[in-house]
C-alpha cells in the first residue's frame, strides 16, 4: 500500500472528495460511537446497510454476533468499546473498500485514535489490518497471519490485537472458524489488564568491536560463557559457492547486551589479525561446553562449515524453528516479523536494505559497500533481538511441555540436515548444459510449427500481434472468442480455462503441440534450470532442507527443491535424474518406507481393515481400490494407476475430500496413462460409460464418473468405518482444544479445514519417523567409522551416496532402524514397517536405480 500518496498529502484533514463515497451512502463520513471504558477501539471495515442507516458500527447480523460473544465474557460492546470503521462511508452493495478508499480515510481514523488515545485497538478483519498498517507493510495483509498477535505499538502507545471480522464468521457458517474466533476474543479479553507497553532503547545495547584487542578480549569471554546467540551477515545464502565471505559476527550472553565485529569486511583487518580472530571465534564455535542459538540455526551451523570449515558444536535451539513448532503459521517465523509482532521495533534494517537487495555480478550482495557501523548496528540487534525471542520462546515451550518432544526432534534433525546439505550430491554439470541446450531445440521447433498453424495466423489477423503462447489472455481469446470452441472447464474466478485438461479435450494439432511445448518448457526452466544454477565449485548441488515451513511439520525444500523431482513423466525424469550422479566410484541408494501413510493412519485408527492389509501381504489396498474405479481387473492395474488411486482418491478420502473434487483431480491425474496391456485410460472409461464429461453439456454438475465415485465414496466408508470414526473424533477434539496433536511432540492450531485436521498427524507423524530414522542412521554411520553419506531426503525416502563394499551392511542398518529401533523408541507404532531400497550401478545416475536385493 506504500506509494498513493506522499507523506505531506497524507497530513491533509481528508480526502473525502476524491474518494466520493460519502455522496452514495445515508450516514456519510460516520463516526466513532461507544463509551470506551475499557479505553478499548474496535476498529472494523465499512459500515454495512444497518449501520450506514442508523448511523451506528456493528449492530448488524455481524454485530449481533460480537455483542453475543463479549457478553459471554461480560464485556458490552457499546460500553465498554469505541467503535470506528477504516472506512467511514458505505461502499455501494455493502462491496469491499478499494485500497485507495482505505488510504484516503487513513487520516480520518489518526485523527480518531490521538483524540481517544486508547489502551487497546482491536483491529477486526483485513481491511482493518490493511489500514492500520498502511504506511508499514506493502502488499495486502494476511488476518489469518496477524491473528492473535499482541503487538505493542508505540505510535500510539498502545496495545494492539487484530483478528477476525465477526462478518467473515456469518458468512463461512463453520464452527470450527467460530471456535477459533471465540478463542481470540477471549484471549483480547484477558489482555485488558495489561499496563500500555513500554518503548526501550535498543540501539544503545549494541557494542561494536572495531578494535583488534578488544575482539579478542569478547572472544575470550565468550569462550567461557554458559549460553550465546549469534549471528552472521554473508556475502550470499549459500556458503559452497565459491570463495564466499563472512562480512561480520554478532552475538549476545544475555538479552541486555550485543557485540558485533567484522570478520571478512574490506579493510577491517590484516592478515595476522584475521587469522588470529578466526581461529579465536572456531575455539568458540568448537566448544561444546558454550550452548549456542541462533535464528535459522542451519544458516549459521553450514556458514561455519563452508567458509570457516568449522562444525559448530554444542547447539542448544534454533528460534526460527522452535517458533514454527509454537506457531505453525510459515509466514510468521522471520525474526523482523517477531521483533515487531513481540516487541514493537519495526524496519531496524532500513539502513542496510538496500545491500542486502542488490547483487554484483557474482550474486553478491553489497554489504561489503555498507559503512560498517551501519552493518555492525545491524548485526547486532539480529542477536539482540534473537537473544530475547530465545528467552522467550523457553518460557513458552517450559509451559506446554508437550512440545518439548517434538523441539527437540527439530533440534537434532536440523543438524542431520545440515550434515546432508554440506554432503550434497553429485552433478553432471555438462550433461545439464547439454540437456538445456537441446530441450530449448525442442522448444524452438514447436514454436516454429505452432506459429505455422493457422490459428496463430488468425489470432495475428484479428489483433495485430504475434500470438503469446504463454499468455493466458492471448489463449483464451484465440480458442473461446476467434475459434468459438466450448469450453469444457473453468478456473476459480469463472474463466475459461487454458490447462492441460482443457487443451487436451479440443484434440486439435495446435492445442497437441502447445501441451508439448508446454511440458519442454516446464522442464527445462523449471527443474534443469535450477540445477544448473546450483552446481557448486565442487560438482555438487547443496539443496536446502527446511523445518520451519510446513503447516504440517513435514520438510520442504529449496536451492533447489530436492523434494520436486519428476518422476511420473518419463521424459521430465530422465532429463533431471540422468544427471544427478554418486560420487566416484559410489552408488546412489534410496531408501523408502513402504507405505508409511498408511500404517501410520492404522496407529492412529486401529482399524481392522487397515491393519490386516498390513499384515497380509498378498493384498492391496490401493490396488483394490483402482480395481473398484476403474473397472478392470488386477491384471491390469498398471504401478501408475495404482498410485494415483492412491494419491487421488485413497487418502483424499481419508483425508476430509469428497467424491466431486476427487473425481476432477483423479481424471487430470490419469491423463496418458494405459492399462497393462495398452488400453488408454480414457477411452476404456468412457467405453464403460465413465465419461467425466457429458457430451454437449461439459458444466453437468454430476458427469456419469462422478456419480460413480460419489457410489465408490460410500462403499470406501462402509469399509473403513472405525476411520471415519477416528476422523470425527479428532475433528470434536480440535473443536474443544483449539488444536490438532501430533504424537510426536507437535500441535497445529488455527482455523483447519477438516483435510487439515485429519492429515495433519498423519503426514507430520510419517515424516518425523523418517527424521528420526535419518538422525540415528548418522550416529550408525560414525560409530562404524563408515564413508557412506547421506545426500537428500524426500518425505518418505533417505538418499545415500553409497560406497559400494558397505552396501549390505548399509541395509542391514537402514532395515534395524526404520523397522525395529523406531517401534521401540516409538510404543505409539502398533503395526509392522517396512522399507524397500533401491541403488545405482556403480557410478550410475540416479534415474538406473533398481531394486536392490539384500541379502
Amino acid at each position: 500500500m506504500k506509494g498513493f500518496f506522499s507523506a505531506e498529502e497524507m497530513g491533509k484533514p481528508d480526502f473525502c472528495d476524491e474518494c466520493g463515497l460519502f455522496r452514495t451512502c445515508k450516514t456519510p463520513k460516520m463516526s466513532y460511537t461507544g463509551n470506551g471504558k475499557k479505553k478499548t477501539l474496535i476498529i472494523a471495515e465499512a459500515p454495512g446497510e444497518e449501520e450506514d442507516l442508523q448511523g451506528i458500527q456493528l449492530i448488524g447480523q455481524a454485530g449481533q454476533l460480537l455483542r453475543t460473544c463479549l457478553k459471554n465474557l461480560k464485556l458490552d460492546l457499546d460500553n465498554d468499546f469505541w467503535k470506528l470503521n477504516s472506512v467511514n462511508c458505505r461502499p455501494p452493495k455493502n462491496r469491499k473498500p478499494t485500497k485507495k478508499e482505505i488510504q484516503y480515510c487513513k487520516p480520518n481514523v489518526e485523527k480518531v485514535i490521538k483524540e481517544l488515545k486508547p489502551s487497546f485497538i482491536w483491529l477486526m478483519g483485513g481491511v482493518a489490518i490493511d489500514s492500520f498498517f498502511l504506511e508499514l507493510f506493502s502488499g495486502e495483509q494476511s488476518i489469518s497471519k496477524w491473528r492473535r498477535y499482541l503487538i505493542p505499538f508505540h505510535k500510539y502507545n498502545c496495545w494492539v490485537i487484530p483478528m477476525y471480522h465477526p462478518s467473515y464468521i456469518n458468512r463461512v457458517k463453520d464452527p470450527k472458524l467460530q471456535m477459533v474466533f471465540e478463542n481470540d476474543l477471549q484471549y483480547a479479553a484477558s489482555c485488558l489488564n495489561l499496563e500500555r507497553p513500554v518503548q526501550i532503547d535498543y540501539d544503545s545495547k549494541v557494542k561494536k568491536l572495531t578494535n583488534f584487542s578488544e575482539v579478542m578480549e569478547e572472544l575470550d569471554k565468550l569462550n567461557k560463557a554458559e549460553t550465546m546467540f549469534f549471528d552472521y551477515e554473508t556475502s550470499s545464502l549459500n556458503p559452497y559457492n565459491g570463495n564466499q565471505k563472512i562480512w561480520s559476527v554478532s552475538f549476545a550472553t544475555n538479552s541486555e547486551e550485543a557485540f558485533a565485529f567484522p570478520l571478512h569486511y574490506p579493510g577491517a583487518w590484516g592478515e595476522v589479525e584475521l587469522f588470529a580472530i578466526e581461529k579465536m571465534w572456531q575455539a568458540v564455535l568448537e566448544n561444546p561446553e558454550v550452548k549456542k542459538s541462533a535464528h535459522h540455526l542451519k544458516f549459521e551451523d553450514k556458514w561455519g562449515r563452508g567458509v570457516l570449515k568449522t562444525k559448530t558444536q554444542g547447539w542448544e535451539w534454533c528460534t526460527m524453528t522452535t517458533q514454527h513448532i509454537l506457531d505453525d503459521r510459515p509466514e510468521t517465523t522471520g525474526l523482523k516479523f517477531q521483533v515487531f509482532a513481540r516487541y514493537g521495533i519495526l524496519d531496524y534494517e532500513k539502513d542496510v536494505q538496500k545491500y542486502l537487495q542488490e547483487t554484483d555480478e557474482n550474486g553478491w550482495n553489497l554489504f561489503s559497500k555498507c559503512p560498517l557501523p551501519k552493518l555492525l548496528q545491524y548485526g547486532g540487534l539480529d542477536s539482540l533481538f534473537g537473544y530475547q525471542l530465545l528467552e522467550a520462546q523457553k518460557a513458552e515451550i517450559k509451559q506446554k511441555k508437550v512440545l518439548q518432544k517434538g523441539n527437540s526432534l527439530f533440534l537434532e534433525g536440523l543438524q542431520t540436515l545440515c550434515d546432508i546439505e554440506e554432503n550434497g550430491i553429485g552433478a553432471n554439470q555438462e550433461y545439464y548444459k547439454q540437456e538445456y541446450e537441446n530441450l530449448s531445440n525442442k522448444i524452438k521447433s514447436i514454436e516454429l510449427l505452432l506459429y505455422k498453424c493457422p490459428e496463430a495466423a488468425i489470432f495475428k489477423n484479428h489483433t495485430g500481434h504475434q500470438l503469446n503462447l504463454k499468455s493466458t489472455k492471448d489463449l483464451n481469446l484465440l480458442l473461446y472468442d476467434l475459434l468459438n470452441l466450448i469450453p469444457t472447464k473453468f478456473t476459480d474466478k469463472g474463466k475459461n480455462s487454458v490447462d492441460f485438461e482443457s487443451l487436451n479435450l479440443i484434440q486439435t494439432d495446435f492445442t497437441r503441440n502447445l501441451i508439448v511445448y508446454r511440458k519442454l518448457l516446464k522442464t527445462r526452466d523449471t527443474y534443469l534450470a535450477q540445477f544448473l544454477r546450483e552446481i557448486c565449485p565442487d560438482g555438487r548441488i547443496h539443496p536446502t532442507f527446511n523445518l520451519h515451513f510446513a503447516r504440517t511439520f513435514r520438510s520442504s525444500s529449496n536451492n533447489p527443491n530436492f523434494q520436486n523431482i519428476p518422476i511420473r513423466d518419463s521424459e521430465a525424469k530422465k532429463s533431471c535424474r540422468m544427471g544427478l550422479i554418486p560420487s566416484k566410484g559410489n552408488q546412489i541408494a534410496e531408501i523408502d518406507f513402504a507405505s508409511l501413510e498408511v500404517r501410520i493412519m492404522a496407529c492412529h485408527t486401529n482399524d481392522p481393515v487397515l491393519i490386516n492389509y498390513i499384515y497380509d501381504k498378498t493384498t492391496d489396498m490401493h490396488r483394490d481400490q483402482a480395481i473398484d474405479i476403474l473397472q478392470l481387473p488386477a491384471s491390469e492395474i498398471t504401478k501408475e494407476l495404482r498410485f494415483h488411486t492412491k494419491n487421488s482418491i485413497v487418502f483424499a478420502f481419508f483425508y476430509g475430500s469428497w467424491y466431486k473434487p476427487c473425481a476432477e483431480g483423479f481424471w487430470k491425474a490419469i491423463k496418458d496413462l494405459k492399462t497393462k496391456s495398452g488400453v488408454d485410460i480414457y477411452a476404456h472409461l468412457r467405453n464403460k460409460g465413465l465419461d467425466y464429461y457429458k457430451v454437449g453439456n461439459p458444466l453437468e454438475p454430476a458427469s456419469p464418473f462422478e456419480q460413480h465415485l460419489q457410489r465408490i465414496e460410500t462403499k470406501f466408508w462402509m469399509k473403513y468405518k472405525v476411520t471415519k470414526e477416528w476422523t470425527e473424533y479428532e475433528e470434536n477434539f480440535y473443536l474443544r482444544h483449539g488444536y490438532v496433536e501430533l504424537k510426536t511432540g507437535f500441535r497445529r492450531g488455527g482455523y483447519l479445514r477438516r483435510n487439515q485436521i485429519t492429515n495433519t498427524p498423519v503426514q507430520g507423524s510419517a515424516f518425523h519417523c523418517l527424521l528420526w530414522s535419518l538422525i540415528e542412521l548418522k550416529k550408525d554411520l560414525k560409530k562404524k567409522n563408515l564413508k557412506t553419506k547421506s545426500i537428500g531426503q524426500i518425505h518418505d525416502s533417505i538418499v545415500l551416496d553409497v560406497v559400494p563394499n558397505e552396501a549390505q551392511e548399509i541395509a542391514k542398518m537402514a532395515r534395524e532402524i526404520m523397522t525395529v529401533r523406531l517401534r521401540e523408541t516409538w510404543d505409539w507404532i502398533t503395526v509392522p514397517l517396512d522399507i524397500e531400497i533401491e541403488m545405482t550401478p556403480v557410478d550410475g545416475a540416479w534415474l538406473a536405480k533398481d531394486e536392490y536385493k539384500e541379502d
